[in-house]
């Protein structure tokens, strides 16, 4: 079959960029403007959505931390991994939260992660 090297669609990018308060199955980072404590979390929702239900929700750590006098910077949430499924999504979010250690988490690890990764305290114990 004859196949052209040379096409249209390689000169033309038709595909709209997304916006990122579309974008969706993301890990991301909130910081704070008057600190240096920061968030980390996960979202299979848009992040427009995630944002709205941090500023809305008066039990959430970024909520309580804006609360308490400090600004959290909203417009230039960071991006820090993205993923196919939810199950990659957990995990690449634990991932980032043991190796950030983000002070305004209140979930600093997981059983899961202890599970799959381990800790320093079962690294000498026998695994059967």
């Amino acid at each position: 079959m004859f196949k052209a090297h040379d096409t249209l669609g390689n000169h033309f990018n038709f595909k709209d960029k997304t916006s990122k308060e579309m974008v969706s199955k993301i890990v991301y980072r909130l910081n704070c403007l008057d600190c240096e404590k920061f968030y980390v979390g996960q979202s299979i929702r848009h992040l427009g959505k995630r944002k709205e239900e941090h500023m809305g929700d008066i039990n959430s750590s970024v909520c309580k931390h804006a609360k308490s006098g400090h600004r959290i910077d909203w417009e230039n949430i960071e991006i820090l991994d993205k993923a196919k499924d939810r199950w990659r999504l957990l995990l690449k979010e634990m991932l980032h939260i043991n190796k950030l250690k983000p002070q305004l988490n209140i979930q600093k690890s997981s059983k899961l992660f202890s599970l799959i990764i381990g800790t320093q305290e079962d690294s000498g114990a026998t695994r059967t």
